[in-house]
């Protein structure tokens, strides 16, 4: 894992493929790598192509060797009659900057600095956000085991307001809470930088030429899709909500000790598609992430559309959250701001598990 190498990809006629690397590279090609880039930043089980629509319900996978792992020949249908274009254009400026805070009273001093930002930016700019990451360690063995990050960020329209951000943070050296410091050794922020902001949009696919150029600048055009799916053929499937089972017996597990998660972005919206690599997990995992389910164990998501899909073959639940990372990754201001550790996020949460499938898990096992 030091230094992974790519993937390659070995495709045959029938359109079944077998992914693999090359023997000096480090990293590994496995069931549940594989299945990490098939739920990556998808829409659900119909990925829309320019040149098709890919029907992931249908991907299957089998380890047929050390790092080969065999896609069987996978269902596609027509492409869509419409390519995605990105627009994207400047709606203001933005300036941040990390501070730091050492316990105890995190929350209070976390509370009178952003108190004190307000009292001296508010009126002349548009947004302020304090965000605290993470908690402290109680008795901690260190310094640093005892500080928690902050990060601090201010948007306007025009740069000229932003230029009290600096002064403003750095007046609190003097008056803020007890330890106020940032990092003495990072570069010092002074100027406000533009802050751009994206919108997804549709273009007819016949405006959009395809074609290859070769190393001897000969130009291949690229064929045209024959025809075109209609609305209805390239809608998510729906997919029924689980019935709520309860175990007979379990206890709280984290969710991360029996699955696996790859998480990004489509836009403003976050994807997260989480699986269960031992099979016999699997009927436990769809009926434990409900939409209601991931709703209650990720609050930031309380006001997002939730679009939830099941694909059986991958052992995956595959979520789209609308909105989470507000109209995309370039303008919202979160710290992880293409939303690439929701999955780690999600399966840092405890769920119940029933004892017979903790007591056939060696992971589960290995870590309590």
């Amino acid at each position: 894992m030091v230094k992974c190498g790519f993937p390659i990809a070995e495709v045959a006629a029938d359109g079944s493929s077998v992914i693999t690397k090359h023997a000096r590279d480090g990293g590994m090609v496995t069931v549940d790598t594989v299945t990490a880039q098939l739920v990556y930043e998808i829409q659900g089980p119909r990925y829309l192509n320019p040149d098709a629509t890919v029907h992931l319900d249908t991907a299957t996978l089998e380890q047929i060797g050390p790092d080969r792992v065999a896609i069987g020949p996978v269902t596609g249908s027509p492409p869509p009659p419409t390519a995605k274009i990105a627009v994207f254009a400047p709606i203001g400026y933005e300036i941040s900057q990390m501070l730091f805070c050492t316990s105890p009273n995190v929350t209070e001093k976390v509370a009178l600095l952003r108190e004190q930002l307000r009292a001296q930016l508010e009126g002349h700019v548009e947004a302020l956000e304090v965000t605290p990451l993470g908690v402290a360690a109680q008795d901690p063995a260190s310094q640093w085991e005892a500080t928690v990050p902050i990060r601090v960020i201010a948007t306007a329209r025009d740069p000229e307001p932003l230029r009290r951000f600096v002064p403003a943070v750095g007046s609190l050296c003097l008056q803020g809470f007890p330890g106020f410091h940032h990092d003495g050794h990072a570069q010092r922020v002074s100027e406000p930088w533009p802050r751009i902001d994206y919108w997804p949009a549709l273009l007819p696919a016949e405006l959009v030429g395809h074609r290859a150029v070769l190393d001897d600048g000969t130009v291949v055009e690229a064929p045209v899709a024959s025809r075109f799916a209609t609305a209805e053929e390239t809608a998510q499937p729906p997919h029924d909500e689980p019935a709520a089972t309860a175990p007979a017996s379990g206890r709280k597990t984290m969710l991360g000790d029996l699955t696996f998660a790859r998480a990004g972005d489509k836009g403003g919206n976050s994807n997260v598609g989480i699986w269960a690599s031992d099979p016999a997990h699997w009927e436990w995992l769809r009926t434990t992430l409900s939409t209601d389910a991931i709703r209650e164990l990720l609050p930031e998501a309380k006001d997002c559309e939730v679009v939830r899909h099941e694909l059986p073959h991958l052992r995956a639940v595959h979520v789209v959250l609308k909105g989470l990372l507000g109209t995309g990754g370039s303008s919202n201001l979160r710290v992880d701001q293409i939303g690439k550790s929701v999955g780690e996020y999600l399966r840092s949460k405890y769920v119940t598990v029933p004892d017979e499938l903790l007591a056939t898990s060696s992971h589960v096992a290995a870590t309590q």
